[in-house]
C-alpha cells in the first residue's frame, strides 16, 4: 500500500508538469480534474484513467 502511494505522488508530480506543457486548454482541465479525482480517491482505476488521458495527450503536438 505504502508503496502504491508513493508511486502515485511521482505519478501526479509528473502529470502537473506535462500538464503545465499543454497549451490545449480543453484538454488540461480534463487531466486536471482527474488528477484531482486520484489525490481524493486513489485507487487504481482512476490511476489508470490519468495514465490513459495523458497517453492521448502525448499524440497531441503543440502548435507553435
Amino acid at each position: 500500500m505504502l508503496d502504491r502511494s508513493f508511486w502515485a505522488v511521482g505519478l501526479l508530480n509528473a502529470s502537473y508538469k506535462i500538464i503545465v506543457s499543454l497549451r490545449d486548454m480543453s484538454r488540461k482541465n480534463e487531466i486536471v480534474n482527474a488528477l484531482n479525482k486520484v489525490t481524493k480517491v486513489q485507487n487504481n482505476l482512476e490511476i489508470c484513467k490519468v495514465i490513459q488521458l495523458l497517453n492521448n495527450n502525448k499524440k497531441i503536438k503543440p502548435k507553435t
